[in-house]
């Protein structure tokens, strides 16, 4: 069911910072190889569960008839560290590499500053990828959650989120401004689509 791998982590030590790694095991291990885990995705109902033994924060179904079967699981990246301390890894680390922080965002910044904004949440998978392990208290639901962004003279942005514990989480600064790309204008107008 897993999988041994051995992966290269980022160079840039803001990166293993933005998925909540202590600055010290972050420094050591920046730009190493490390063996992880890989479970695979699983699509939901897919796994019989033992009602006595669920899985610790892995969302389950039960049916009518009282069996438990696994919910949807995306792939998820286990790196286990000296201390026994298990840490997650953003999926993406895997395939396409580490996401570049995006141009557009690379401001010239000539003095520190500090601002709040309003930032949606990506799903609970994306938060577990960066060691979060509260959804963020947002009005009405999945809105928007209040984040800190600061910036200073050199060095990356810093986006911190207070979850309703009061604890800052340090969220990737690419996740403020996730672009995607859509199909070409045949892809979006083919019959596949669904609001066609």
């Amino acid at each position: 069911m897993t999988s041994a791998r051995r992966i290269v982590l980022p160079s840039e030590l803001f990166r293993l910072e933005e998925i909540n790694m202590p600055e010290e095991l972050a420094s050591a291990l920046a730009g190493q190889a490390v063996d992880i885990e890989v479970f695979p995705e699983a699509p939901a109902g897919t796994r019989r569960l033992d009602l006595d033994s669920l899985p610790d924060g892995l969302p389950f179904l039960i049916g009518d008839d009282g069996i438990a079967w696994n919910g949807h699981w995306p792939a998820r990246v286990l790196y286990t560290d000296d201390s026994g301390r298990m840490w997650r890894l953003p999926r993406h680390w895997l395939t396409e590499g580490v996401s570049p922080v995006i141009e557009a965002s690379r401001y010239e910044v000539t003095h520190e500053s500090r601002w709040y904004e309003f930032w949606c949440p990506p799903t609970w998978w994306d938060l577990w990828d960066a060691n979060i392990h509260n959804m963020p208290a947002v009005d009405g639901g999945w809105g928007a959650a209040c984040v800190e962004v600061s910036v200073a003279p050199i060095g990356i942005p810093r986006v911190l989120w207070r979850g309703p514990s009061g604890k800052a989480w340090r969220i990737p600064y690419d996740w403020r401004r996730r672009c995607i790309r859509l199909p070409d204008c045949d892809g979006l107008c083919g019959t596949a689509c669904p609001w066609t």
